[in-house]
C-alpha cells in the first residue's frame, strides 16, 4: 500500500515530561524579564495618562478663555506629540529571548524618560503665560467682591454686635463641611486610580462607580450620608486591592506563556506571528484571565511537542538522504503545517501535513518550482491534482509511491526509536486518483496566478472535449 499514510503521532511519556520541565525553565527565564518589562509598560502608560491629565488642568484654570485658545492649542500640540512617541514605544513586537526583553526594556525607560522630560519643559512656558492670565483674573475677581461688598453692607448698632460669637460659629460650619469634602476628594481621587488601571475587573469597576456616586452626592450635593458611603468604601478597598494585585501577578503568568507560545511556534516558520498579547482591559475579570492564560499554556505545550516532533522528522529525513523539511504554505484555508522534503534527485518529495491534533500524513509528491527562485525563497504550494497532470507526471508519481511504500516502514521505525510513537489510522492503496504536484512560488501572487491558468487550462480542455463529443454525436446521427 503506498498511497497516502495517516498516522497519530504521540510522545513517549517520559519525553513528554522532559520537553515539559525544559518549556518551565525557559518560561521561568522569560517571566523574570517580562515582570520587568510589564513594570516599565504600566509606567509609560502612567505617564500618558499624567500628561493628559496635566493638558486638562491647565485647560480647566482658564475656563472657556478664546484669549488663550491659541496657548492651549499649542499645548495639546505638544502633548499629542510626545504621547505619540511613548505609544510608539509601547506598540513595538515583543522579542521572545530573555536578553533581548531586557534591552527593549531599557529603550522604553530611556524613550519614555526622555519623552516625559521634554514635554515638562516644553510645557513651562505655557504654563507661565497660563498663570499670568489665571492670576490676572483673580485681581479682577477680587476687585469686584470688594466692590460688591462695599455696596451692599449696612452697619447698625456696631456696639451691639457680637463679632467674637460670629466667627466661631463660621469658623465651626466651614470647618465640619470643609472635613467632609476634603475626606470626599481624597476618597473620589483615590478610586479614580482604582478605576483607570487596567487591572480592576468589571464587577470592582461598577461597585466603585456606585460609592463615587454615594459619596459625591453625600458630600457636594444635597445628599446626606457621606459617612456610610465612607465606611462602604474602606469596606470593600482591601479586597479590590487584593484582586488588582491578583490579577496583576496573573496577567505576568499570562504574558510569559504568550512570549514562550510565541518563541514555538514561530521556529522555522515562514510565516511569523507578531500578534501582541492581548492588553489587561481585554479581560473583565480574573477568572476570564486564567482560563485564556490556561488554555494558552495548554496550547503552548502542544506545539512544543509538534515542535519536537517536526525536529525528530528533519533528522529522520537525513538519514534516509532527504533534505531538512520546509514549511509551506498552501492557501489559507489549510490547518496545521506542511512540510516539503526534497530528495536527491528535485523532481519528487514527501509532503508531510502534521495536524494541530499531531496526526502525521505523509506522501509522495512531485515538484515544479517557479523559475529563477532560491529554494529558501519557495515558500507558498499550490497542489496539483493529477486531472491536471500528465501522463508521464503520473506514471513517474506511480513508480515513486512503490519506493516509499518500502521506504514509510523504516521511517516509522526510525521515530519511534527518537520517542515519537506512530499509532496508524490509515494506509491508501497506491492510485493514480492520489497523484499529486507542488507547485512552489515565492509569493501567494503567483499562486493565484498559477491556479487561474490551470482552471483557465481545464476550461479549454472541457470545451474542446464537449466539441468532440458534440461531432461524434453527429457522425453517429
Amino acid at each position: 500500500m503506498s498511497g497516502p499514510k495517516i498516522d497519530h503521532a504521540e510522545l513517549e511519556r517520559q519525553r513528554q515530561i522532559q520537553l515539559e520541565r525544559q518549556r518551565q525553565e525557559r518560561l521561568r527565564k522569560i517571566r523574570e524579564e517580562t515582570d520587568k518589562l510589564n513594570k516599565e509598560i504600566s509606567k509609560t502608560e502612567r505617564h500618558i495618562a499624567a500628561l493628559s491629565r496635566h493638558l486638562m488642568s491647565e485647560v480647566k484654570k482658564i475656563g472657556k478663555s478664546d484669549e488663550m485658545s491659541s496657548v492651549i492649542d499649542s499645548l495639546k500640540e505638544l502633548k499629542e506629540r510626545y504621547c505619540k512617541q511613548l505609544e510608539k514605544a509601547l506598540s513595538l513586537n515583543v522579542p521572545t529571548e530573555p536578553n533581548e526583553i531586557a534591552r527593549y526594556s531599557k529603550s522604553l525607560v530611556d524613550i519614555t524618560n526622555s519623552a516625559v522630560l521634554s514635554y515638562f519643559n516644553e510645557s513651562k512656558k505655557y504654563e507661565e503665560l497660563i498663570k499670568e492670565f489665571v492670576n490676572h483674573l483673580e485681581i479682577q475677581e477680587k476687585l469686584k467682591a470688594i466692590k460688591f461688598d462695599y455696596e451692599k453692607e449696612e452697619i447698625k448698632n456696631i456696639e451691639d454686635f457680637d463679632f467674637t460669637l460670629r466667627s466661631v460659629v463660621i469658623n465651626i460650619s466651614d470647618k465640619i463641611e470643609t472635613d467632609i469634602k476634603d475626606r470626599a476628594t481624597k476618597i473620589l481621587a483615590e478610586i479614580e486610580d482604582y478605576i483607570n488601571s487596567e487591572s480592576l475587573q468589571v464587577s470592582d469597576c461598577k461597585l466603585l462607580y456606585k460609592i463615587a456616586n454615594s459619596i459625591y452626592q453625600s458630600a457636594f450635593g444635597a445628599e446626606s450620608g457621606f459617612k456610610a458611603a465612607e465606611n462602604e468604601y474602606n469596606t470593600i478597598k482591601p479586597n479590590i486591592t487584593k484582586n488588582i494585585e491578583k490579577f496583576d501577578d496573573l496577567y505576568q503568568e499570562y504574558y510569559a506563556e504568550y512570549v514562550i507560545y510565541l518563541e514555538i511556534v514561530n521556529q522555522k516558520t515562514n510565516t511569523k506571528k507578531i500578534i501582541l498579547p492581548k492588553e489587561k482591559h481585554r479581560f473583565v475579570s480574573i477568572e476570564h484571565l486564567q482560563h485564556e492564560k490556561d488554555q494558552l499554556a495548554s496550547q503552548s505545550k502542544i506545539e512544543n511537542e509538534k515542535k519536537y516532533i517536526r525536529e525528530q522528522i528533519d533528522e529522520m529525513m537525513k538519514e534516509f538522504g532527504y533534505n531538512t523539511s520546509k514549511e509551506i504554505v498552501f492557501g489559507d484555508n489549510h490547518k496545521g503545517n506542511h512540510f516539503i522534503c526534497n530528495n536527491s534527485t528535485g523532481t519528487s518529495a514527501i509532503h508531510v501535513h502534521l495536524s494541530d491534533e499531531k496526526q502525521i500524513m505523509m506522501e509522495i509528491v512531485a515538484i515544479e518550482t517557479e523559475p529563477g527562485i532560491a529554494d529558501d525563497d519557495l515558500n507558498f504550494g499550490l497542489a496539483i491534482r493529477d486531472t491536471d497532470l500528465n501522463e508521464n507526471d503520473n506514471n513517474y508519481l506511480m513508480s515513486q509511491m512503490g519506493s516509499f511504500c518500502e521506504l514509510h516502514p523504516k521511517i516509522v521505525e526510525s521515530l519511534n526509536k527518537k520517542g515519537v510513537i506512530f499509532n496508524m489510522k490509515t494506509r491508501r492503496e497506491p492510485d493514480k486518483k492520489y497523484c499529486k504536484k507542488v507547485y512552489l512560488s515565492n509569493s501567494k501572487e503567483n499562486i493565484i496566478v498559477k491556479q487561474d491558468n490551470l482552471v483557465n487550462e481545464f476550461d479549454q480542455y472541457q470545451t474542446k472535449r464537449s466539441a468532440k463529443k458534440l461531432a461524434e454525436m453527429a457522425l453517429t446521427v
